[in-house]
């Protein structure tokens, strides 16, 4: 009994493992595309910030945006490494 439990956890986990490096494999965005898609993550969050948007002073603007953009950056390297390869069409659209 213990054995047959060892063997099943151990290919659990060989599954698990090989699942995520062919995730690497996956082809990756050119940097044109990331900076697309960085750019419609720092629209989407200067929008919805609605009216308090505008109260925002130039430098607290550029720092909101550069801000966004470096944080989809990092969710993207992230969440491509994770294998979650939908999240893009459910931020950007």
């Amino acid at each position: 009994m213990l054995k047959s439990f060892s063997l099943r956890t151990f290919c659990f986990c060989f599954v698990v493992q090989v699942a995520l490096f062919d995730t690497l494999k996956a082809p990756l965005l050119s940097k044109v595309q990331v900076d697309e898609l960085a750019s419609k993550f720092s629209d989407l969050a200067k929008t919805s910030s609605g009216w308090r948007y505008n109260l925002l002073t130039a430098n607290e603007v550029e720092a909101l945006i550069d801000f966004s953009v470096t944080v989809y950056h990092l969710a993207n390297d992230y969440l491509t490494v994770r294998g979650t390869s939908s999240w893009r069409s459910l931020v950007c659209g």
